[in-house]
């Protein structure tokens, strides 16, 4: 008895947002996978995002990047600040008062760790 139907199933097609080679692909995963043996408690998914940057940037230009500093700035929409963090956000007590945060020692800034 067969179960073949007629109907052809469609396969699953992996996906290759990249619209990178079949080479390209296989070359990805290994070094995906010799990554992950060096860092074994890395997210593979944080690994293959940066791969995929590195492939399409270059490696020389990730490096200038890198050495340039560019990144290594706050960026302008932080607001972290060490461990003290502006105030973003208000507490309230369950019957609705708002609680006022304590503000630390060092500074005139909130700190919401305490507020909680």
């Amino acid at each position: 008895m067969s179960y073949y139907s007629g109907i052809d199933i469609p396969r699953h097609v992996p996906e290759n947002p990249e619209n990178l080679s079949k080479l390209k692909l296989v070359e990805r995963e290994n070094a995906i996978k010799e990554i992950l043996k060096l860092y074994p408690d890395a997210s593979p998914k944080m690994i293959e995002m940066c791969w995929n940057y590195i492939n399409r940037k270059g490696v020389q230009s990730v490096r200038e990047e890198i050495e340039s500093g560019h990144f290594d700035k706050p960026s302008q929409f932080s607001n972290v600040h060490g461990d003290v963090i502006l105030k973003t956000a208000w507490v309230y007590n369950p019957d609705g008062t708002l609680v006022e945060p304590e503000p630390t020692s060092s500074s005139s800034q909130t700190n919401m760790l305490t507020a909680c």
